[in-house]
């Protein structure tokens, strides 16, 4: 990775400027859980691996790496996040890939990142925690992957797959001004705007969802977004609240 690739295409003030490329990690999220730890970090301190060793996504799954962009960036916060945080992020990684490739991208609940409204395959994803007064953003998005094994073959895709060729450091520049720019509007409170851009990008709403590691599993049509960032999901008893849990959309 080239820091000045990256540098020259920034438009932000903060994020990405404490840049800090490393070959290998176990996952960006864990260095970034470690700098925590360590003592103070500049807000919107940003990791990109080349390669990780135990990258996850949700639910603990692993991401795979190779040929793919593997970011984190650190935002500080003096008390909780703001309602819809994480969807921003959803919707800035979509928007960033947008404008560095010049196509659309859509989101599934809660910030999946995917190729197409309907029939498309995962591009992206992000794994937000938080530690000590910081939400820690991971993105991974597949950039230069030629191929996929046999079980994501149906499922996922990356923007070399699609026929685009862009180096990671041109996305990473990209997402990085558009996280920015969305998780402003966050913090100022623009719930309204944050929930009608995701509402417009998303995959999910109008969909036959099921999600089975809840209890009760809850089945229905994805209805919704409720304004703390819930997806309202209509069941044969009545309207059910989402926030937890694998949201599958029944082809």
């Amino acid at each position: 990775m080239d820091e000045n690739k990256i540098s020259e295409l920034l438009t932000t003030s903060e994020f990405g400027r404490n840049l800090l490329l490393i070959d290998e990690t176990d996952s960006t999220n864990a260095e970034a859980l470690r700098l925590i730890k360590k003592g103070p970090v500049k807000n919107g301190t940003t990791i990109i691996a080349e390669k990780q060793t135990a990258g996850k996504g949700r639910f603990g799954r692993a991401w795979l790496s190779d040929g793919g962009l593997c970011m984190t960036v650190i935002i500080k916060y003096a008390g909780n996040p703001p309602p819809l945080a994480t969807l921003s992020a959803g919707v800035a990684v979509a928007e960033g890939l947008s404008t560095a490739v010049g196509r659309e991208f859509f989101v599934k609940y809660p910030n999946d990142v995917y190729t197409a409204k309907t029939g498309g395959r995962k591009i992206g994803g992000i794994l937000a925690q938080s530690a000590k007064g910081h939400l820690i953003i991971g993105i991974g998005v597949n950039v230069s992957q030629e191929s996929f094994p046999a079980e994501l073959l149906e499922k996922a895709e990356s923007l070399k797959t699609l026929g685009m060729t862009i180096s990671k450091e041109a996305v990473a520049g990209h997402i990085l001004n558009s996280l920015e720019r969305n998780m402003e509007l966050a913090d100022a409170g623009n719930i309204g705007l944050i929930r009608g851009k995701w509402l417009k990008l998303n995959c999910t709403i109008g969909e036959r969802v099921s999600i089975r590691d809840v209890s009760p599993p809850v089945e229905g049509t994805a209805a919704g977004l409720d304004e703390d960032g819930a997806l309202v999901v209509e069941t044969a008893n009545g309207p059910v609240r989402v926030r937890a849990g694998e949201i599958t959309i029944e082809g």
